[in-house]
């Protein structure tokens, strides 16, 4: 027979329930790792249409899994343990100015999952978090230990004024790349204070800003919008689809779970 566990449940459906969570967690490490290596090692126009639709179909559903709150808890730890959505604009892809489905459904999946990343709400009790002003005054306090007289202006100045991503990425960018993998490190933002040459300086301040430039509130997003709808929203066929789909098509449609 099962022995009993100290709860009183049997160890195999311990075991069952525990590898199933790993096989869960297993799957979508691996999901973002093909994802990154994908995005970041091809140019824009070297993709072939199987391997956009993997990109865009991986997009949708890390977007639908930050949109739940029972797996936002996990998924959202996971992204940015990885700086995926960093990396991601990063990329050639990410980069691209292209308006043609390519490029602009690319971006606007970014766009939606930042968004849903760094959603205002504590991620195990749904509560609204503010924590921009925690993450830059932290942000602060470790340049004025690691670097006073270089970052003076950005150590003793204003909060509301630190977190504008114009004045960090500036006053950041007085450091060199060997200071930036020492600050980054000290933060716990990347594995490594002497990480590897693949680490550049133009992915640390993307890092830095991502994880401490303030942002603007839902309600200052929502009051931006207009009341009718635009003829750019009325002619983008990535959130208003032509008449002829397939199942298969994938679209940049807002999310109202949170």
């Amino acid at each position: 027979s099962t022995s009993a566990s100290s709860d009183g449940q049997p160890k195999s459906k311990k075991a069952r329930l525990l590898q199933k969570g790993k096989q869960t967690f297993t799957y979508i490490a691996d999901l973002l790792n093909r994802f990154l290596e994908l995005v970041e090692a091809t140019e824009v126009d070297d993709y072939s249409p199987s391997q956009l639709h993997f990109l865009h179909r991986t997009l949708e559903l890390l977007i639908d899994l930050l949109s739940c709150l029972p797996t936002r808890r996990w998924i959202r730890g996971l992204c940015l343990d990885y700086s995926f959505t960093v990396k991601s604009g990063l990329s050639p892809l990410g980069k691209s100015t292209r308006e043609d489905r390519v490029g602009k459904l690319f971006r606007q999946q970014l766009e939606m999952l930042i968004e849903m990343e760094n959603f205002s709400t504590e991620s195990t009790t749904s509560y609204k978090n503010d924590v921009d002003e925690t993450h830059v005054h932290t942000l602060q306090k470790v340049c004025f230990k690691l670097f006073p007289s270089k970052l003076e202006e950005f150590v003793y100045a204003g909060v509301e004024a630190a977190s504008k991503r114009e004045f960090l990425v500036q006053e950041l960018g007085k450091l060199d790349e060997e200071e930036l993998q020492t600050l980054c490190y000290t933060l716990r933002l990347i594995a490594s204070e002497r990480a590897s040459d693949a680490i550049d300086r133009e992915y640390l301040l993307s890092l830095l800003a991502y994880r401490h430039a303030s942002r603007l509130s839902e309600l200052e997003s929502l009051a931006m919008l207009p009341i009718f709808p635009s003829e750019e929203l009325l002619w983008d066929v990535n959130k208003i689809p032509p008449e002829q789909q397939t199942p298969s098509t994938v679209l940049a449609l807002p999310k109202l779970n949170l």
